[in-house]
């Protein structure tokens, strides 16, 4: 089983005990949800990577309180799918 992928997803690593976790770049994320380009999405202005954990979150938060923002909340539910889904696919892949 295979997800398409929508944004890229990398390996780092992160935490205390500094393990590899998948991650995705705050500014892809941004550049999936935003209908139209941003200037405020400047890579020279901060860029942060998300666990998939994180990313979700985020996403979520968003859902939730769709009003008066310019992203896309339907970008945000497929991401957030997506997202659900590599997480299975990637699950599955090291249990077997």
């Amino acid at each position: 089983m295979t997800t398409d992928t929508l944004i890229p997803v990398t390996l780092r690593q992160m935490g205390g005990s500094l393990r590899l976790q998948p991650v995705v770049c705050s500014l892809d994320l941004l550049r999936f949800i935003f209908p139209r380009p941003s200037a405020d999405a400047d890579p020279d202005k901060g860029i942060a990577l998300l666990t998939l954990a994180a990313a979700r979150t985020v996403l979520e938060a968003l859902i939730r309180r769709p009003e008066g923002q310019e992203y896309d909340p339907q970008a945000c539910q497929r991401l957030l799918c997506w997202l659900r889904g590599y997480e299975q696919v990637r699950q599955s892949a090291l249990l077997n």
